[in-house]
């Protein structure tokens, strides 16, 4: 994978980016008990962005990163995570739905509809489960 370079196994980097990941989801459940239809993109956007912060824990415990100057490093994030069976081909689907979300709401403006996010919540959070679950048995918690 030419958009991956292999560095030094990183636990403390691990633990700082699922400490940060778990804040985002307690961001979350504050948005939504607010008034989760008027802040759905919000709300899809720090999905995303929890997912990316295990996907680059996990990557961390690995040994990898993304290259700093290479474009797609989300891409290259989501496509690693294929490397293990636990992740199914319609969970790397969602990361890439979600992650197209993420750049319609950030660069463009756009916003998600709250059918969306009705939808796709529970895949979503099951994902996030699954990913930290690989996370935190790398680092033995």
């Amino acid at each position: 994978m030419e958009e991956l370079v292999k560095v030094t196994p990183d636990r403390e980097r691990a633990k700082s980016l699922l400490k940060m990941a778990n804040l985002r989801l307690d961001n979350i459940g504050l948005v939504e008990r607010e008034d989760a239809r008027k802040y759905t993109s919000k709300i899809i956007e720090d999905y995303y962005e929890m997912i990316i912060e295990i996907v680059t824990a996990i990557m961390s415990l690995d040994g990898y990163k993304t290259r700093s100057d290479a474009v797609g490093s989300h891409i290259a994030s989501i496509n690693y995570m294929r490397r293990y069976k636990e992740i199914g081909g319609h969970e790397i689907a969602l990361m890439e739905d979600l992650r197209k979300k993420r750049i319609g709401v950030k660069y463009y403006g756009r916003e998600v509809g709250f059918d969306y996010l009705a939808r796709k919540e529970k895949s979503i959070k099951d994902l996030i489960n699954k990913i930290k679950s690989i996370a935190e048995g790398k680092l033995g918690v």
